[in-house]
């Protein structure tokens, strides 16, 4: 016996990959970010009073990089392309497997609501994740990413 498939199921699936998904996208751009933006000022805090750096200095930045490029960057990237499937997932079953007339203009409703709904429902934009060999903050002279 073949599972069955309802709008419900298809509206939840694509709001996991339009909202949900996205959103978390979103902390992980900021997270990446902020890290980023902590190479602001190591300088002074690993120069030895002597010259030159302290021995934690590269351990410290080689932790930081491989934090923020290999969980945070890619953790962001991941949500951003699972989000998208998701939606493709749901858009191709409705269009293209049995759900009926009625479904499909209820699910349709469904994505107009949220796509031209509050702000809150679907994120406008997520942004970009720095990586650890984007241009540091003192480099630009501002600050990357959300604050």
């Amino acid at each position: 016996m073949a599972a069955e498939i309802k709008v419900d199921d298809l509206e939840a699936l694509w709001r996991s990959g339009a909202v949900d998904l996205p959103t978390v996208a979103i902390q992980y751009a900021e997270a990446a970010a902020k890290t980023h933006a902590s190479a602001v000022g190591e300088s002074s805090a690993f120069s030895r009073s002597e010259g030159g750096m302290g021995p934690l200095h590269p351990v410290f930045k080689r932790l930081r990089d491989t934090f923020q490029d290999r969980v945070l960057v890619r953790t962001h990237d991941n949500l951003i392309s699972a989000g998208r499937a998701l939606t493709k997932i749901a858009d191709g079953f409705a269009t293209t497997d049995r759900l009926n007339a009625a479904q499909l203009n209820e699910y349709a409703d469904f994505k107009t609501g949220i796509e031209t709904g509050p702000a809150y429902e679907r994120p406008p934009s997520v942004p970009e994740a720095p990586s650890s060999g984007d241009p540091h903050p003192e480099d630009s002279g501002g600050h990357p990413g959300p604050n």
